[in-house]
């Protein structure tokens, strides 16, 4: 049996995220919940939904699609018709009178709640995370180089 060594590089790939409530069905996009621990013991949560078609969205689903659907809550579409696939985000933001609604992002987008965390995709799954501003400067120059990010052990 093989054992998957985590580095500090791969560590923030291979964080798993797992659905919230699996086994409840109606909803065609179920929300999924990712959880790193930070350097003071806390940790930052990450709640995504995810689609994969050929083309980019031009239009997003219904807000009754969405499995527990919130505030905060980040939606990527990946389309697959490009070589390397190419990726939408969207967050989950509030009006000034209450109404909810799907705001476009990109990486490097600020948390709306902690302060130093911004929007990223993680390297091998490319799924949404809050890093650190740090980690993202980083990871940005590497792949300017076209290297890997390394993560220090302190994001």
């Amino acid at each position: 049996m093989s054992t998957l060594a985590l580095t500090p590089r791969t560590a923030i790939s291979a964080t798993p995220a797992r659905y919230e409530n699996p086994d409840e069905d109606g909803y065609k996009y179920k929300r999924r919940i990712k959880s790193q621990k930070s350097k003071d013991g806390g940790s930052t949560i990450t709640t995504f939904f995810e689609s994969k078609l050929e083309h980019l969205l031009q239009d997003l689903p219904d807000a009754s699609e969405f499995q527990n659907l919130q505030v905060g809550d980040v939606f990527r579409h990946t389309a697959q018709a490009f070589n390397p696939p190419k990726h939408q985000l969207w967050l989950r933001e509030v009006r000034d009178d209450g109404d909810q609604y799907w705001q476009p992002v990109k990486i490097g987008h600020p948390h709306p709640k902690y302060k130093g965390k911004v929007l990223w995709l993680t390297n091998v799954l490319k799924e949404p995370s809050w890093v650190t501003l740090g980690y993202y400067k980083r990871a940005l120059k590497d792949s300017e180089k076209g290297t890997p990010s390394k993560r220090k052990k302190a994001d």
